[in-house]
This record gives structure tokens, sequence and C-alpha cells, in this order.
């Protein structure tokens, strides 16, 4: 018996040793980047490394005031340029996948071949549509502007939304829908005050996902438009000149750039919770 639980322990031992090293190997270049953005320049490829410095503000005071370019006096306009674009393409993708994902599983639009067609298109790598919404925005004059990036990051994000609405509303349970047809509820009614709520949960993750994959993405935003609707992502990479890789202000900006979805995430993560016991309670 002795034996047995020596031998329970060492597998305990070794699988939260596996972990904590999966943890420190993902989770150290967020440290290494959160330390060196309140650094002294000097200080940040130190050797060997500095673990005890006086912490400074400088790299962000640098990153938010431009540096010696300029660029950086609209820093809170690239900021906006972000939460705009990615606010906008959140609403209508979720506007838009909830109402297809429902049609197609309780009407059967499509068949089975539209849920299949939303799969590819999600299957698509966005640098294969980079070259035709750059052709297709420069002939219809539409460069430097937030339109542009909201067209394309909704394009590349709708497959997403409608496959992921489509797969839940499968699994909700119809004998609601039907006590609410027969009280009179219209199909809009119906949508609206019954389905839509008790979808919520998956709604709100789907929604997460696609701000922070909107507000991260870098290859549209550096492509397809200019200065007017740049995007923090690619103000980041302006800190890398000629002369040399400005590492302290990149973390710094990087830093502000990654606190936004996480401060999302913290206070919408009850509904995230919620939604996947309410898929472990169907399955």
């Amino acid at each position: 018996m002795l034996l047995t639980k020596e031998k329970v322990n060492i597998k305990e031992i070794l699988i939260y040793t596996v972990i904590i090293i999966f943890l420190i190997f993902n989770f150290f270049p967020v440290f290494w980047m959160i330390i060196s953005s309140i650094k002294p320049t000097g200080l940040v490829f130190a050797t060997p490394p500095k673990w005890i410095f006086k912490p400074t503000l400088e790299n962000y005071q640098f990153a938010l005031g431009g540096g010696s370019r300029g660029w950086g006096a609209g820093m809170f306009q690239f900021f906006l340029n972000s939460f705009i674009t990615a606010t906008i393409v959140t609403i209508s993708n979720l506007a838009i996948g909830a109402y297809a994902g429902y049609g197609m599983a309780r009407y059967n639009t499509g068949g089975s071949t539209l849920p299949l067609v939303f799969l590819v298109g999600k299957m698509l790598p966005p640098v294969v549509l980079l070259l035709p919404f750059f052709l297709l925005i420069k002939n219809l004059g539409l460069s430097d502007s937030l339109f542009v990036l909201i067209i394309a990051y909704t394009a590349t994000s709708l497959p997403f939304s409608v496959w992921m609405s489509w797969s839940y509303f499968l699994d909700l349970p119809e004998e609601i829908e039907e006590a609410a047809t027969i009280d009179g509820c219209s199909k809009l009614t119906l949508l609206t005050k019954v389905v839509i709520p008790m979808a919520s949960p998956c709604l709100i993750a789907i929604g997460i996902l696609i701000f922070v994959g909107c507000w991260n993405e870098f290859l549209f935003a550096s492509t397809l438009v200019g200065l007017k609707a740049r995007t923090l992502p690619v103000v980041s990479a302006l800190f890398i000149t000629d002369e040399a890789i400005l590492w302290g202000p990149m973390t710094a900006t990087c830093v502000l750039i990654m606190s936004v979805p996480i401060i999302i995430t913290f206070f919408a993560q009850k509904y995230i919770i919620s939604g996947i016991s309410a898929g472990a309670l169907k399955g």
C-alpha cells in the first residue's frame, strides 16, 4: 500500500513539474518584456542580465511622446484607431454570425455545404487575401481609412463567428423555443429575447476572441492603410530604426497593447466559464 502511494506521489510530482516547465517556457517572454519596459535603456541587454535595478518609466514616456520623430504625438489617436476598429468588427461579427448561425442550425440553411464553406474560409491564411484586398482598395480609392480595416477584419473573422455560433445553436434545446412560439413569440422576438440570451456565454467568448485578434493584427494594418489609420501594433514596429532597435520603448508599447485584452478578459471571465460549463452540461 505504501509503495502504491509513493508511485502516485511520484506521478503527481512529474505532472506538476512538466506543467511548471511549460508555464515558465510560455510566460517567460512576457515577463522579460514587462521587465525590459521598466529598465533603464543601458540595462535592457546587459550581460549578465541585471535583475536588481531601479525601475523607470522613461520608456513609456518616450513611447507615448513619440521619441525624436514626433509620430507618437498621435499615440492616443492610434489607440482609438485600434479600439474603434476592433469594437466595430466584434459587434458586426456577433450580429451577423448569430443570425447566420441560427438560420443554419434551425432551418438548415445551405444544407450541409454552407457550414463546410465557412470552415474552409476560416482555414484560409489571411495572407492569401492580402493582395486581392490591396488591389480592391487601391481601385476604389479607400486607402488610409479605418473603413478598410473594418471590412478586411470582418471578412476574415466572419467565418469563425458563423461556424462557432452554428455549432452552439445546434446544441441548444428546441423545447424552449417551441414553448415561446406557442406563447405567441414572433421569430424575431424568439431570437432576440430567448435564443440570444441563452447563447450569450458563447457569443461573449466569440466576441473576446475576435476583439483580441483584431486588436493584435499586424499584417493588414501595416499594408492596407497609411499614417492616419495606423494601429498600435504597427506603431510598435516603428521603433525599429535604421540606426538601432529601441527595445525599451518597443516593449513599453507592447505592454500597453497587451494590457487591454487582459483587462477585458479579466472582467468577462465569468461569462467564459459559464459558456464552458454550459457546453460541458450539454455534452
